[in-house]
């Protein structure tokens, strides 16, 4: 029976290891193969048959546990819809069939088949399987909504804004996918650890054996305790503690609707400890409203100084063929507020030399004049804020009431100011509260004026001390750069060999602060659902603009750098007590398997332990 069992299980094993042995690698079914043949050897086929249905259980039972693991992350990425309807058409087709400008149908419980806008109906959208976000949102004509989301309510039709592999969710799955086959510093140092660890560990078994048997030992025991060696020294729970805690995370992280570009980005946020966050579109919604104009005071007779009279009309107009170049979101405020007729007008106008003014603001020729519209540090090169004192204070005035002022000059000379107000994110104030609570230093960068910074600082309860404003982008590259230095600075050369150093994290739109956030250990763009460029840039996305997710995911990364610790630590003392027992005479070949066996279910187990966090949250 026991050769019948030892025939049966060491083909596949075998054939595993001759084909790691071409490749250049002594894996763990090179030191079993080896053990089970030593047994065999020495007439214990007992022995050899236990170590074969053993370990053979131990593949049948990682491999349940690891499909779990499959099953969970396959959920997400089955999100990608195959199938749409034209309208007009009851036909379906495969969504690569399907044009941009084209229309689709979608009826009551079915998926969003592509990006697009709403041209007719109404409904509720549950986008949970793409942002995380449990309640179903109120969709109406000229709304976005996105592909993989499931329609809730009336019959929609969309019309499509990208095909089919540049949607939101295609993008998801295709960097879900990428962030799968990445590895984190730990996984690569275990994985190098045991392409040395595995011959080295052959070599030493053999030479305990050859020790024993010069010394004058006779029989077959030198042999046997090679043979446990061998089974004792199996990597296996090793290798497997630091994946299995990857995948489980990643997971769990986008059935919230954060992407992490992998679980290198995941370890270095578990060691955060300074969060450096943008105003504009981060702390606030980034969604400007035009709440006010005010001109330059007519020029007096012998004052150089001051612009002739212009119409709000005539500013705005200008103001609207400037900014219709620009992406800023006070672009859009001032698009939006300026009205549609000013925007029609705006139109006609003749725009030249557009050019962004870095980290200040913008400028063209527009119908001949040259019009610079900007903050107020464009304001003070200029000397703007010299040339009407009443103005000036008006704008010193709305910084202090929390409002964004924007300077419009033309040809060189002030002709007014416009006020343009945000609204505060409802999460922001207990974000930065429960990020000082888990130790994580919060600091605000902004290009605005240090009057918005101050006010927004108040209301979200940021250090007075860690605001920072009018920066330009390499202002916040240098900050960044001095946070790393200082971090690194901080701990000794050993410790920085051994441990790694706290990481900085950037928290931005992930567009505008796109160099921020590559300069960062780990760049952070929020509310990314339809944004293709923020999702290639950032090394984690929000899929919402909730910034309770940077907090969740930050606690996530803890708790993955916790568990691969207790893994690593467990599977090495386990490995070693077993050693210690094994040379003392008190453990054998199945023993030894079984305990392996264990060592890596537990290991396992507790890796996956992770996915009960999106039941806790």
């Amino acid at each position: 029976v026991a050769l019948a069992s030892v025939a049966v299980g060491i083909p596949e094993i075998a054939l595993k290891a001759f084909g790691s042995l071409r490749n250049g690698i002594v894996d763990i079914n090179t030191l079993m193969g080896i053990a089970i043949v030593g047994a065999c050897a020495l007439q214990d086929f007992g022995e050899a048959a236990a170590v074969v249905a053993l370990f053979a259980l131990s593949e049948w039972l990682e491999a349940r546990a690891m499909a779990k693991t499959s099953r969970a992350i396959g959920a997400v990425l089955a999100l990608r819809p195959e199938t749409a309807r034209r309208r007009g058409d009851t036909a379906l087709v495969a969504v690569e069939e399907v044009k941009v400008r084209e229309v689709v149908l979608v009826k009551p419980g079915e998926k969003v088949p592509l990006d697009g806008e709403i041209v007719a109906g109404a409904s509720a959208i549950d986008e949970s399987a793409l942002t995380g976000e449990s309640m179903p949102v109120p969709k109406r004509v000229g709304d976005v909504v996105y592909g993989g989301t499931l329609n809730q309510g009336g019959i929609l039709e969309i019309r499509v804004s990208c095909v089919a592999a540049d949607s939101a969710v295609s993008r998801l799955v295709r960097l879900i996918e990428e962030a799968q086959a990445s590895r984190s510093s730990s996984e690569l140092a275990i994985e190098r650890f045991a392409r040395v660890y595995t011959p080295v560990v052959i070599i030493a078994a053999a030479l305990v054996m050859i020790v024993q048997y010069s010394s004058g030992v006779k029989g077959n025991e030198p042999a046997y305790l090679a043979c446990v060696l061998l089974v004792i020294a199996c990597p296996c729970a090793l290798v497997l503690s630091t994946p299995v805690v990857a995948v489980s995370a990643l997971t769990v992280c986008a059935q919230r609707g954060v992407l992490v570009k992998g679980s290198a980005h995941l370890e270095r946020l578990g060691r955060i400890e300074r969060v450096f966050m943008d105003k504009t579109g981060t702390l606030t919604r980034g969604s400007f409203t035009l709440t006010a104009v005010r001109l330059v005071r007519p020029a007096r007779n012998g004052d150089e100084n001051q612009r002739p009279a212009l119409g709000v009309g005539a500013l705005l107009r200008w103001l609207c063929a400037l900014e219709s170049r620009s992406s800023h979101p006070l672009a859009h405020a001032v698009l939006r507020g300026a009205g549609a007729a000013v925007r029609v007008a705006s139109e006609q106008c003749v725009v030249e030399d557009f050019e962004t003014i870095d980290g200040q603001g913008a400028k063209a020729i527009v119908d001949g004049r040259r019009v610079e519209v900007g903050n107020g540090e464009l304001a003070l090169e200029n000397a703007w804020d010299a040339n009407d004192v009443e103005l000036t204070n008006m704008a010193n005035t709305w910084e202090s009431e929390g409002g964004t002022v924007v300077w419009v000059g033309v040809d060189g000379r002030l002709a007014g100011i416009i006020r343009c107000d945000d609204v505060v994110r409802p999460t922001a104030a207990k974000a930065v509260d429960d990020l000082r609570k888990i130790g994580a230093e919060v600091e605000m960068i902004t290009g605005d004026n240090p009057g918005s910074a101050e006010y927004l600082r108040a209301r979200v309860g940021v250090n007075p001390t860690h605001v920072r404003a009018s920066l330009k982008p390499q202002d916040k590259l240098r900050i960044i750069g001095e946070a790393i230095e200082a971090l690194e600075n901080k701990s000794s050369k050993i410790a920085l060999k051994l441990f790694g150093r706290g990481t900085v994290a950037m928290v931005g739109d992930g567009i505008n602060d796109a160099p921020a956030l590559t300069a960062a250990d780990v760049g952070v763009a929020m509310g990314v659902a339809g944004t293709a460029a923020a999702m290639e840039t950032a090394d984690v996305a929000l899929m919402t603009n909730d910034l309770s997710l940077l907090v969740d995911t930050i606690v996530l990364g803890r708790e993955c750098v916790r568990k691969i610790r207790q893994n690593v630590i467990f599977s090495v003392t386990t490995k070693l007590v077993v050693l210690v027992l094994s040379i003392l005479g008190y453990t054998g070949l199945w023993q030894a398997i079984a305990v392996d066996v264990g060592t890596a279910l537990l290991v396992i187990f507790n890796g996956m332990s992770i996915l009960r966090e999106r039941n806790n949250r």
